[in-house]
Order: structure tokens, then sequence, then C-alpha cells
């Protein structure tokens, strides 16, 4: 019996799903044997729903006919040089023994130095284009003698047997003369060149298969010169001072790995040349070569030994040319057994990768690993908060993470191999997301899937409010007080870091900065006793909001006092108060002392801050002590919808960036040092983006307000 798994929602299920997502489904094997794709599944081993071949899945029970079926989308399976690289950053993660070796591993490909430079079939082909170019443009070619009947004006060339046929054919005679025929058809030699022949065939398959090596080539290209270009523009950032604490981690994060500074320049002329010979080979296939071979053509690897292939000049050198590809080139074969294993450890590295991204991004915003010589490989890790509150990341069999805090709240992160943003069905997706934010109602969810923000271009274009979804940019559905985050996170994205440490600090680092104003439990005659400042009574007897931070000089002087009661002078003074009440005092300061640490504690450089500033309501606003920081942080209640929301703004400085959408824009300019959606015009400084209800504080601007997620069919008002 095969038991569904739905990893985003958590529920089980034994019947089949109705949507195909890479990675969201896990099967498991109970009782009766199982298949997926043919393949075995061990009993009581969850294993994941992957594609064979073809793209295509099948489950069913041994040696029968499929139970469930079905084919992934169009763009929703990565490539190869995504799973690649995960790959590689899953080896020295599973070769980390304790935690604080885990977390030093960088998230980044370690071949890249030498991807970036021209491989071995790149320069094959370099230096064989010139050959195959002129190949297709003049090919060799065959001389084909046909016979066909033909009327006598259009005959050039009667064979001997054209008197035979006519003799019998006396339908062709056109009239009898007194010693001969005069016919009106007769069989004639056609003469024509032939294109079709075996060495053309063998080329023709060689451009195909230098535009698909090309094409992915390249693709990978563009991939490592945006991370590239990307860290480029972090040092210059760095250079100049602008939001130089992310410019300094990336900087940082970046050095770890590459010190090569010539990488970027060799990066770029690879780049172009792989580019100028995609669209040359493109070209070749307009050439009358490529047009005149058939499109299906069984080529063996071992090439025939023919005399143009042996003894003409370019067509010698496409023979070196295909056997080089067969060499350095060409992807191995892979029987369905190893396509299945190849599948399920892709999405094993996955996650193994999304667990690095969640264990480095809560070390950055300022929770410690309490046991940093644990195993790496620990299905629970305790965490110690910035104010020594606790946490623990733990994981399950089917490879989903939960962080639960101090409040015993919950966070859900679920790794999903699926390149959401490479989707060619929108309107699928769209569908896809609706019903599954339907579903996760009862824990918080964080979704990490395979991409890159500059990848969501063409969904923005299609659906702006879809995009702004997937960059976890939209508020929760109204009426719902769960949050479901759709984060795209990439080997090749170097601010991968950084969302999910934005999305950790909105969550972990936005309940401490919730817990305003603190609660006090105090008889009001011991109210009027203590004489503190800032307690304002609530709308429940004996209960009081502390409105104002209590230090350890507090405690002390409140201490001091409640001890002053076991005198009866002092006893009779203040009047009727329960050993029990003072004690529940005392603990409600401490409480509160500990929650105006995490309050006042920088969420940037992590230092004490006494610059507090208490705004009415649940508001308030915190300054950072240090100069070089002077981050600004607290909370702000929304004028439209009046709920309160965290917020970070890093320098006290506003966004600056032009115009249109540039997806990424929030964590490359800001990163884990945020909490609430900036505004992004500079003419609205200080504003932001209502978690709650999607609007902006300042009122829009038509143009300036471009690709905010306010204005992106959100609530623009």
């Amino acid at each position: 019996m095969a038991i569904w798994r739905d990893r985003v929602t958590g529920q089980s299920m034994s019947d089949a799903p109705h949507t195909d997502v890479p990675g969201r489904w896990a099967l498991l094997s109970s009782g009766i044997p199982v298949c997926i794709n043919a393949q075995a599944l061990p009993e009581h081993t969850p294993m994941f729903l992957v594609p064979d071949r073809r793209d295509n899945w099948a489950v069913s029970e041994p040696e029968r006919q499929p139970e469930a079926n079905g084919r992934f989308g169009a763009g929703l399976l990565p490539d190869m040089t995504d799973v690649r690289a995960l790959r590689q950053i899953a080896v020295p993660i599973r070769q980390s023994k304790t935690l604080a070796a885990l977390a030093d591993v960088t998230p980044l490909p370690a071949d890249l130095d030498d991807r970036v430079k021209f491989q071995r079939i790149d320069k094959e082909i370099d230096r064989q284009l010139p050959h195959v170019m002129h190949v297709c443009h003049r090919p060799r070619q065959q001389l084909k003698v046909d016979l066909e009947k033909l009327p006598v004006g259009r005959a050039k060339r009667i064979p001997p047997r054209s008197i035979e046929y006519l003799t019998a054919h006396s339908e062709d005679w056109k009239r009898r003369t007194a010693g001969s025929i005069e016919p009106t058809h007769v069989i004639a030699e056609i003469i024509e060149d032939q294109i079709d022949i075996y060495e053309n065939r063998v080329s023709a398959e060689l451009v195909d298969r230098i535009v698909r090596y090309l094409g992915d080539r390249a693709a990978e290209l563009e991939k490592m010169f945006a991370l590239l270009n990307d860290e480029h523009n972090f040092r210059l950032a760095l250079q100049v001072g602008n939001h130089y604490q992310l410019a300094n981690r990336i900087s940082s994060l970046w050095g770890s790995v590459f010190v090569d500074e010539g990488i970027s320049k060799v990066a770029a002329e690879t780049r172009v040349r792989v580019g100028q010979m995609r669209q040359l080979t493109l070209g070749l296939k307009k050439t009358r070569l490529y047009k005149g071979v058939p499109g299906r053509r069984a080529i063996k690897r071992e090439l025939h030994h023919t005399n143009i292939l042996e003894n003409d000049p370019h067509y010698r050198e496409i023979a070196s040319l295909w056997r080089a590809w067969h060499e350095y080139g060409a992807p191995r074969e892979e029987s369905d057994d190893e396509v299945f294993a190849h599948w399920q450890d892709a999405n094993l590295d996955f996650s193994a990768f999304c667990r690095l991204l969640v264990i480095r991004a809560v070390v950055d915003i300022g929770w410690k690993l309490q046991d940093p010589n644990s195993p790496s490989g620990s299905a629970q890790i305790a965490l110690i908060g910035p104010t020594g509150n606790p946490a623990a990341l733990a994981a399950d069999e089917y490879g989903v993470f939960t962080i639960t805090d101090e409040f015993a709240s919950k966070l859900r992160i679920v790794p999903v191999l699926a390149s959401l943003a490479r989707t060619a069905d929108v309107a699928q997706l769209t569908s896809w997301m609706d019903s599954l934010e339907e579903q996760t109602v009862q824990v918080d969810t964080l979704v990490l899937f395979l991409g890159r923000s500059r990848e969501l271009d063409q969904v923005g274009a299609e659906v702006p409010a879809l995009a702004a979804r997937l960059e976890a940019l939209t508020a929760p559905p109204r009426g719902s007080n769960r949050v479901r985050w759709f984060v795209p996170v990439s080997p090749f994205e170097i601010t991968s870091i950084e969302k999910v440490g934005r999305s950790l600090n909105a969550w972990l680092r936005g309940k401490l900065l919730r817990a305003y104003p603190p609660q006090i439990k105090c008889p009001k005659n011991l109210v009027a006793f203590l004489d503190v400042n800032g307690l304002i009574p609530t709308q429940v007897s004996d209960e009081w909001s502390l409105t104002t931070p209590v230090s350890q000089r507090h405690l002390d002087a409140i201490s001091a006092k409640l001890s002053g009661l076991t005198r009866p002078e002092v006893r009779r003074q203040v009047g009727h108060v329960s050993d029990n009440a003072i004690s529940r005092v005392i603990l409600d300061f401490q409480d509160a002392r500990k929650r105006y640490d995490g309050i006042l504690c920088c969420p940037v450089c992590e230092q004490g801050s006494d610059n507090f500033l208490a705004r009415g309501g649940n508001a308030y606003v915190c300054t950072c002590n240090s100069r070089s920081c002077d981050t600004e942080w607290g909370i702000r209640v929304c004028g439209l919808c009046r709920e309160s929301y965290p917020y970070i703004l890093p320098d006290r400085s506003t966004v600056e960036r032009n115009g249109a959408a540039n997806y990424g824009w929030l964590d490359r300019l800001f990163g884990r040092d945020c909490i609430a959606i900036p505004c992004a015009r500079p003419s609205a400084p200080g504003g932001f983006v209502c978690p709650h209800c999607s609007k902006c504080s300042a009122s829009p601007v038509i143009g300036d307000c471009d690709g905010c997620p306010a204005s992106n069919g959100l609530g623009l008002r």
C-alpha cells in the first residue's frame, strides 16, 4: 500500500495527488510493495516522487499496471547545472563531523573558478567550428541517377532501354510514321545531386548535439556570471559605504571560498565566446546541408571509415569533433535504476543545502548553537537566542525542518526541488499556490524552492502578484493568522542565506519585538508602593503594561522594596499582599527585563541599546548606540488596517532603486536586516508596506511605485 505524504502541508493520504510538483510528494510503502517508475521502494522508508527519463512518473505494485501516473510540468524540473552544484555542496556537508564544521560550509559551487574557464570540449568546438560551417555551407554530394517517364519536350538524356519501353507501351505513342513512331512520353534519365549521404547525416547530427550543449553551457555561464556580478556589486557597495553590513557579510562569504580576483574577467570572456559559438551554430540549421538531411538520424558512436571522412580536409575534422564530443562532452546514458537514484539523491542534496542555509541564517541573526560540537547530522539542534531564550531546530524523515521558539510556536521549513520561477504554466502554478495556502492553516510554513529571484521576470510579466508571493513579499490571506512564505534559493545566488535569514528574522526576532509591552500582575496597593514608571493598567484586574524598559538597577530597587515588606510597619502601610503575589511580581519583573533585553538588542550588530522611545499603544522605536551601525527598529501601527508590525531599518537610510520591478532588490539592499518591506520611493523615506494588509504607508505615485508589492494588485490605494 502506498501512503502519499504531502511534505508542504504535512498531511498523509492514500489517494494519488492532483498536482504534479517536483519535491512536494513522498511515498511510503506499507504492507503491499510499491514501485515508483518500476523501481521497488524499501518498506517503511520514504522516497520522493521523481521523474523518469521522459519527465513522467508512475506508481504501481510490482509487475502491474500503474495505479497513478502523471507528468511534471515544463520548466519545473531543475537543470543539470543546478543538480551538479547541489551535489558539490552536499559533499562537504556530509563530510562535516560537527555542527560547528557544518556551519562553516559555504553554500556556493566549489568548482566555479574551473567551470567559468573554457572546458576541453569548448576548445574542440571552437577549433573545429570553421570546418563545421564550411561543410554545412558547401556540403559534398553524390550524383543520383533515376529513370522517370517524362513528356518528350522535357527529356534530356534518353537511355537505350527507352526504345524497349516504347515498343511495349503503345499508349505513349503520338503517331506512327513510315519508318518509326513519334512518342508523347519517353523514359529519361534524371540526374541530381544527393545531399542525404552518410557523412552529411553525421554533420547534421553533430550540429544538433553541439547546439544543445552550447545552450546548456550558455545557461550555466549566465548563472555564474550573474553570481560573480552580484559579488562585484557588493564589493563596490562596501567601498563606498552603502549598506556596508550586508556588503561586508557577502564579501566575507565569497572570500571564504574564492580568492582569484580575475575570475570575473575570465567568466565574461568565456560567456561572450560561448554565446558567439552558439549563435553561429544555430545559424547552421538554416543551411542547405541541414535542411537536406532527414530529422531522424540514427548514427552510432563509432563512425564508418569512408573516403570522405578520411580524406576530405573538412570532413576529417568533423570526424575528429565527433569523437571528441563522445569523449568529453556527451552526457552518459543512464539506466532506469540510475535515473531513479539520481533524482532521489538530487532531492536529498537540496534538503541538505536548505538545512545548511537555515543553520547559517539562524546563527547570523543572533541564535547560537547550544552545543557546536554535537554531530552534524543531529535530528534535534538546540539553539539559544540573543537574550538566552531557547529555540530548537528539528528534522523529520521526509526532509522537512521545524523551528520551535520559546513561545512553543512552530515554523515548518519545506525544501521543494522545483523551479517554480521557471514554470511554463503560470495559471497552473497560481492555482496550486492558492489551494496550498488553503490547506496550510495549522502552522506557519516556509517553502524553499530552487530558483533565483532574477528568474521571476516571466512570472512577473504575466502575474506581478504571483511574483511577489514567490519572493515572500505578500501578506497572508484575509482572516488568516498564519504565515506562508515562498522563497527561491540557489547555489548560484549569493543572497540565498540572506533570503532565509530575512524570513527567520521576521519570524523569530519579530516575536521578540512584539513582546511589548510586557505584562505585570500586581495588586494596586503594591503598585503604588513600588512607584515604578511606565506601569499602565490593562482591562484585566491587577494586570499592568510596563511601557518603559526595566534595567538591573530597577530590578534591584524593586527587590529591595519588596524585601521591606517583611517589616510589620511597612506591611501595614501597604495593606494586605499575599506572599504568592509578591513572588509573582518578582518573576514578572524578571521576565519583563528579559523581554526588554530582546527588544533592546540591535538586530544588526547585536549590541544592547538604551535609546528607547514609546509612541503610544504598542508602538515604539529603538536606535543602536553604535555610530557605525545606527540601525533603527521597533513596532509601527499601520494607518489603514491598524495592525501593529515590527520593522528594521539599517543605517536609518532610505531605499534607493530605479523605477520598475527588479526582483531580488530587497535582499540585495538589506538581506536579513529586514522584517517589514521598506517603501522604495525616495520621496517617502522611512515608509513600509504593512505585512498584514500589503498596503503602503505612503500615497502611491504611478511610475515611482512600480515593482512595490503594494502596487502589484495587492491593495494599492
